[in-house]
């Protein structure tokens, strides 16, 4: 292996940290740079450099040794890597702390999303393999850690959740040249196979039930809510994070751009407010009729609400609510676990037993596949990110929809052939 020794660039006025840190490139057999440096107080940070399509030699070692000089920058800000003897708990942590920075500084992932990893690793990951060093992890112990789950009775979707999770986490232990590979990719895959009970359009309402929703929810503060779940397909979060601003009642259009959700940050638990997770996610949709006036009326209602409660609507918010078209009755924010609540309340009243908000959404999606609707038409009403997605939840539904296509097909074969004698 051929060394390639520098002192660290860093900034002309940090000579101290400089004497302190020199820094090292070895370049290995595969053509990577194997960087290092040693920081002041007895700290170590490495980081493999692998070189990009089409760059030249000393492009390559130009940027291998502004690394050196980022992992001083870093350190001055005071986030080190810990170094490759860190175990899957501690590096799980250190891989929060980094992405809820970059999220608070509104890069990365959702508050949502990283609050989703959080309870995975806490409850899937860390028991299992947290104790385990990065580079010592093995593809058999993450075989162990989904067979520990699924004897435990999880779900094959919860397994997959914690291999994926655990897919990621190793991934950016790996830029950070922590371990040489990501072991999930050789164990082995998780099948899960769907019956029909299974499935997301079973758990679907039919539309007599909805309209027995609808019926028991009349004239209530939830009527205009329910009423954009079940005729929209938005998602629970995208339907409480709506804003007047993306509602036009007059072309019969709104615009899904946010979405409002309880995260859990650090043991405690908040409302937060974020555009949507994808591109896909924002699209505009045509609003029915029915849902106009429904919107119409609870604006009005809304205003009534607000000149009662006066300069106290929407307090002790930490962002402005004004704008949200669903509040509670003193302008705060509808929680989603209320929102859960309530729907389930007015199941029972309307004796369609227990709802919960997505079941509405499968039931838009349900209706829109039985009526003759594609894919990438579902998609583009749910917001999903691709065709293949909305085929991959409705697989059973879009099947069911093809046996009734061939039969329509020969229904009209048949009834052109008595008609022509045949």
């Amino acid at each position: 292996m051929s060394n390639v020794s520098r002192r660290a660039t860093g900034n002309p006025t940090s000579n101290d940290r400089r004497a302190n840190g020199a820094g090292s490139m070895n370049l290995r057999p595969d053509g990577a740079f194997d960087v290092r440096v040693s920081l002041p107080g007895g700290r170590r940070r490495r980081q493999i450099v692998r070189r990009l399509p089409e760059e030249s030699k000393a492009q390559f070692q130009r940027r291998a040794e502004a690394v050196i000089d980022a992992m001083h920058r870093a350190a001055d800000r005071g986030h080190v890597v810990p170094s490759g003897h860190t175990t899957v708990a501690a590096y799980a942590e250190t891989w929060l702390t980094r992405e809820r920075s970059k999220s608070e500084a509104g890069r990365g992932l959702a508050q949502s999303t990283l609050s989703y990893y959080e309870q995975v690793f806490k409850l899937y990951l860390v028991p299992y393999v947290g104790s385990r060093p990065l580079p010592a992890l093995t593809t058999e112990d993450v075989e162990q850690m989904m067979n520990s789950l699924s004897s435990e009775g999880r779900s094959p979707r919860t397994v997959q959740a914690a291999r994926n999770a655990l897919s990621r986490l190793l991934g950016s232990a790996r830029r950070d040249g922590l371990v040489e590979e990501i072991v999930t990719t050789h164990a082995s895959q998780i099948r899960r196979t769907l019956t029909d009970d299974e499935s997301p359009t079973s758990k679907a309402l039919e539309p007599d039930q909805v309209r027995r929703l609808f019926e028991a929810a009349a004239g209530t503060q939830w009527e205009p809510l329910l009423a954009t779940l079940a005729l929209l397909g938005v998602r629970r979060g995208e339907a409480l994070g709506l804003s007047w601003s993306d509602v036009d009642l007059d072309a019969a259009i709104v615009t899904i751009r946010r979405s409002l959700s309880r995260v859990r940050s650090n043991g405690t638990t908040k409302l937060f407010l974020a555009p949507t997770k994808t591109r896909s996610s924002r699209r505009p949709l045509p609003l029915p009729p029915v849902l106009v006036g429904l919107l119409r009326t609870w604006r009005t209602e809304q205003a009534r609400q607000r000149l009662r409660v006066g300069a106290n609507w929407g307090a002790g918010q930490g962002w402005d609510s004004d704008d949200l078209v669903f509040t509670t009755t003193i302008g705060t924010p509808v929680d989603p676990d209320n929102l859960r609540h309530a729907l389930d309340r007015i199941g029972k009243e309307a004796g369609v037993g227990h709802v919960y908000p997505h079941q509405l959404r499968h039931s838009v999606a349900s209706v829109l596949i039985a009526h003759g609707h594609t894919a990438p038409e579902v998609a583009r009403v749910l917001g999903h990110s691709s065709p293949a997605v909305t085929m991959g939840f409705y697989a059973h539904a879009f099947d069911h929809a093809a046996v009734r296509a061939v039969g329509t097909v020969a229904d009209a074969i048949s009834a052109s052939g008595s008609a022509s004698g045949l």
